[in-house]
């Protein structure tokens, strides 16, 4: 859940660097080159971090801080952990999203329009909009989910991410401004 700052340990011999240590990571630093002389090349010697003393699991950490259980939890995660260019199976995550909401007890038809922001209430626990100016049953997938959290009141006016909008898109949405 957050990038490690790296790490590079030099072992100096008199006036001379004789191996290079560089550890990086993501929830843990992890030994990514280990360059040595010739005469140290093929010598047992420990490393200087043998495993990440601050590493943790983001899984056990979401689940412990904010209530948020592993099986919704770990997709993502894998999903964001991935090494550059690698493909992650999601599998039907739209499936994973749909049971963390319907055991939040949000109402599924609330979830078909609006299936992110349904999965953000009832991954953190916020409550239902109680307010939609423009009428589109989709429009808290165009809102920034930042208002869910105070910024703006959910709902009002024009929503934050018009352009991808079918509504606004077709010239259909009532606060549209023409100019």
């Amino acid at each position: 859940m957050a990038d490690r700052p790296p790490v590079a340990v030099v072992t100096v011999i008199g006036d001379r660097a004789v191996r290079l240590e560089y550890y990086a990571g993501h929830d843990a630093l992890e030994l990514v080159y280990d360059v040595r002389t010739k005469e140290l090349e093929h010598q047992d010697l420990p490393l200087w971090l043998e495993r990440d003393p601050h590493a943790y699991d983001p899984a056990e950490f979401l689940e412990k801080t904010f209530g948020i259980p592993e099986e919704f939890s770990k997709p993502l995660l894998d999903h964001a952990h991935r090494k550059e260019g690698e493909m992650v199976p999601l599998g039907d995550f739209k499936e994973v999203m749909r049971k963390a909401v319907l055991s939040a007890k949000i109402p599924e038809d609330y979830f078909e329009t609006n299936p992110t922001d349904a999965f953000m209430r009832a991954v953190t626990g916020k409550p239902l909009p109680t307010r939609n100016d423009c009428g589109y049953p989709g429009r808290y997938e165009h809102e920034d989910n930042s208002r869910m959290s105070g910024w703006g009141v959910e709902g009002k006016g024009m929503c934050d991410y018009p352009d991808n909008c079918p509504w606004f898109k077709q010239g259909k949405c009532p606060l549209r401004k023409e100019g």
